[in-house]
């Protein structure tokens, strides 16, 4: 299925589930092993957009759909900026 849209949604997916992933794993390390860890939980969500590079790679060498790739980098981007404007310095903490 090479459609833009699909990228879109592909990119929103991806981000969402692994930066929760990242998230959790992140809490179980902290919480079992007793280490204080200097790391913003907000920063954790950059390792989920950055996650969307190795599906991107997939459907470029793998798949040749470039169409969906579009829609994958262009919400990578989005998602980025929208980071880096918004969220950047602030000390807001998720709620899980």
């Amino acid at each position: 299925m090479d459609s833009f849209p699909f990228g879109v949604f592909l990119g929103l997916a991806v981000s969402v589930v692994s930066a929760f992933l990242f998230l959790l794993l992140l809490r179980l390390f902290v919480n079992t092993l007793k280490v204080s860890m200097n790391v913003r939980e907000l920063d954790i969500l950059l390792l989920g957009v950055g996650m969307n590079l190795l599906v991107l790679r997939y459907l470029l060498v793998h798949l040749k759909h470039e169409k969906t790739a579009k829609g994958l980098i262009s919400i990578t981007l989005v998602i980025g900026l929208m980071f880096f404007v918004f969220l950047k310095n602030t000390n807001l903490a998720l709620p899980f």
